[in-house]
């Protein structure tokens, strides 16, 4: 064909079209500002209607059963996620549509023990592909110039910083670090001791957290933040709290490209007070401990003495020192709350453990890490704290590369994650999922599916928490 033609008529043609318009004589009115948002209120109309349609009858999840809302939009996440009842509304969908549920467009929630080894174990791979974590993950290490080793997304990475605290974080580890836990523990004891037998009692939240977050920054920098001494909460904690209070924020405005967009011309005086005040007290531990001597056994020791040596950056470091802090207060304040709310509101309980601890031990001062670990009824409590109370109830998000999860393909890109909420409180797993029973956990005849509950996750990306 000669192209040279066909630009000769299409421009003849578009020449005539032009013509025959300007014979119109058209006089267009300019466009009152009222008309102006009513043409982008009809345009933003037609996108949301058809968004909707993509979603509901030609999106790769269309098949996933879920509320009409979530399939359709977010809305139903946003609203749903934002009252503090997530992970409960999860469990209540759970219940509707079965062991998958697709509760926003692009993601899905799994309530079967098999979905547990599928996305999180060692054999956690669809045709030799990993599961990566997702960009849920990127608030917790935003502000740093390397991710730590909770935040990594790069499996390779990830294991590589795992292993520089394997010893730290191993019983042995641990047991070294022992005298600065009675240290806390003691002091906690004893504070309590003078506040608590009032009528108002005492907030345990606040002071398992005061706790958690002395004991993580004394064996983490080698100094405590002194919060349960000084009967008060200390600015980084607050800074972390408030950061865990705005996650579930952040990672619902993530979803939407156009506030991504809109985020990035928002002016660094308005994001950057927060991120400000964070930096500068993770530099401040990092000096700090830097200038310790080398062979303090605490949880930063390795990563110090490279970062001495010239291994890992001072970024990289830092960014480690802001992982540890936010690993251990918070979770671990909720967890103990809970545990001990369960145990006080079931006598028999109390009764038993209090009869087993005081049975075992002479006196207070004989109490220890290793020994306490076999005490088969308070472990079996704690067990049973974790499960019918799950620290991270929502879920951790993993991205799929096109793979099959419990039977099931999930398309490339889906968001998908167990719901611990949900499959801890399943009556097909658990008998009676609501009752405080730490006696299935030492009963041989206890049917329940014990592997249901994996409260610090499994495989490569285990939490280095467990023991």
């Amino acid at each position: 064909m000669d192209t040279a033609n066909v630009s000769t008529v299409q421009t003849t043609y578009g020449s005539h079209l032009l013509h025959l318009v300007h014979s119109w004589d058209l006089e267009l009115p300019p466009l009152s500002g009222s008309t102006m948002w009513k043409v982008f209120a009809a345009f933003f109309a037609a996108y949301a209607v058809g968004h909707v349609i993509y979603n509901l009858y030609f999106h790769p999840l269309r098949d996933y059963p879920g509320p009409l809302l979530a399939r359709s939009s977010l809305l139903w996440r946003f609203l749903r996620s934002m009252d503090g009842r997530w992970h409960r509304h999860i469990e209540e969908c759970h219940k509707n549509y079965g062991n998958v549920v697709r509760v926003s467009p692009s993601e899905l929630s799994f309530c079967t023990p098999s979905a547990w080894t599928d996305i999180y174990g060692s054999g956690s791979k669809g045709a030799g592909k990993v599961l990566l974590k997702n960009e849920f993950y990127d608030v917790f290490g935003s502000g740093f110039e390397v991710q730590s080793l909770g935040t990594e997304r790069d499996p390779v990475l990830a294991q590589q910083k795992r292993a520089l605290f394997a010893t730290a974080l191993s019983v042995k580890g641990l047991a070294q670090q022992e005298p600065i836990l009675h240290e806390h523990i003691d002091a906690f004891v004893n504070k309590l001791g003078k506040l608590g037998g009032g009528d108002d009692g005492a907030d345990m939240t606040k002071w398992f957290i005061f706790i958690g977050f002395d004991i993580m920054g004394h064996m983490s920098y080698g100094d405590s933040f002194r919060c349960v001494e000084r009967e008060a909460s200390h600015p980084w904690l607050d800074l972390m709290l408030g950061l865990m209070h705005a996650v579930t924020v952040i990672d619902n405005l993530r979803r939407l490209p156009l506030m991504v967009t809109f985020a990035k011309w928002i002016p660094a005086r308005f994001t950057d007070s927060f991120k400000d005040r964070m930096i500068h007290f993770v530099k401040m531990k990092t000096a700090a401990r830097l200038e310790k001597e080398v062979g303090q056994n605490d949880f930063l020791e390795v990563v110090s003495g490279k970062t001495r040596n010239g291994e890992i950056t001072v970024a990289e470091m830092e960014a480690h020192v802001w992982n540890m802090a936010m690993a251990g207060a918070e979770t671990s304040g909720s967890s103990m709350t809970a545990t001990l709310f369960f145990i006080l509101t079931n006598p028999k309980v109390h009764q038993k453990m209090n009869q087993e601890v005081r049975s075992t031990y002479a006196s207070y001062e004989d109490i220890s890490l290793v020994s306490a670990t076999q005490l088969q009824y308070l472990m079996a409590v704690l067990k049973e704290g974790l499960r019918i109370f799950p620290v991270a109830a929502q879920g951790t998000p993993r991205t799929s590369p096109g793979c099959t999860i419990a039977g099931r393909h999930v398309p490339k890109g889906t968001e998908l994650y167990v719901s611990p909420w949900a499959i801890t409180h399943d009556e097909r797993f658990w008998d009676q999922p609501y009752d405080f029973r730490p006696e299935r956990w030492i009963d041989p005849d206890c049917k329940d599916f014990k592997a249901a509950s994996q409260p610090f996750s499994l495989g490569p990306r285990v939490c280095p928490g467990k023991l």
